[in-house]
């Protein structure tokens, strides 16, 4: 079994258990989406008059993850505190950080609760119960350390890499002044064209994941011109050639993303 270690707000879910501990404590089989990937879910086109259909490309579905063990406490009293701090995790429908230690990977997902958490005494032993929870992630990646390029002014290359195992989406800071705005240039020619002013001391923040402009922090409706993105596929250097236009500089950061 691997040595995995899950947090979610106050409860941790662990696979190592140690004689005369309390805690959560996953089953053998307690512990399935966090290795393995998401379904694919893609369109088949039936092609007009021949075999077979058209090649569509795939994505991916939502990840679920699902945990089951047994819940230990030093006392009955301790173990129903225990049971309603469990059951209480995301049930106001909201959504919540879910930490994955595994060996000396740490990564962390997005999640809500997707079905009725269940929580059973045992009968027999008053200071132990069964669990069991399932989480959904709405993005299936898993997203660990952050790498961080530059700043470097006009005219300069930034090259981004990551070490994670699917592509990444960078996320650019961008200081300086520039009345009539900027351009990001990326690979094959692809730009992304930012047609709100940059102002000195207020900083623009554009991020691939969400196609989106924030400047000191808010979102801007509108102010880009060309939404055109990249990815940064991992391990494999992808070159990035800085803004034109103004006296500006940026820099990148890119987490490492696994599926």
């Amino acid at each position: 079994m691997a040595d995995l270690l899950l947090k979610l707000g106050p409860v941790e879910f662990r696979t190592a258990r140690i004689l005369g501990t309390s805690g959560f404590f996953l089953a053998p089989d307690g512990y399935e989406g966090i290795e393995s990937g998401a379904d694919m879910r893609r369109e088949d086109l039936d092609l007009p008059v021949a075999h077979g259909s058209y090649a569509l490309g795939g994505k991916l579905s939502d990840r679920v993850i699902s945990l089951s063990g047994t819940a230990v406490a030093d006392s009955p009293e301790a173990l129903a505190a225990m049971g309603r701090t469990f059951t209480a995790l995301l049930a106001d429908g909201g959504r919540g950080l879910l930490k994955i230690g595994q060996n000396e990977l740490n990564l962390w997902t997005e999640v809500g609760l997707a079905s009725r958490t269940k929580f059973i005494t045992d009968g027999l032993d008053l200071k132990a119960a069964d669990f069991q929870i399932q989480f959904t992630a709405a993005d299936p990646r898993l997203y660990g350390d952050i790498n961080r390029f530059g700043p470097v002014p006009v005219g300069s290359i930034l090259t981004l890499s990551h070490r994670g195992t699917f592509p990444a989406s960078p996320r650019f800071t961008i200081n300086g002044a520039s009345a009539g705005g900027y351009t990001i240039g990326g690979p094959d020619g692809k730009q992304f064209v930012v047609t709100q002013p940059l102002v000195a001391g207020i900083p623009h923040v554009v991020d691939f994941r969400n196609k989106r402009l924030y400047v000191n922090g808010v979102r801007v409706l509108g102010g880009v011109g060309n939404a055109t993105t990249w990815l940064v596929n991992p391990g494999l250097p992808t070159t990035v050639v800085t803004i034109t236009g103004g006296t500006a500089t940026i820099a990148a950061s890119v987490l490492n993303t696994y599926i």
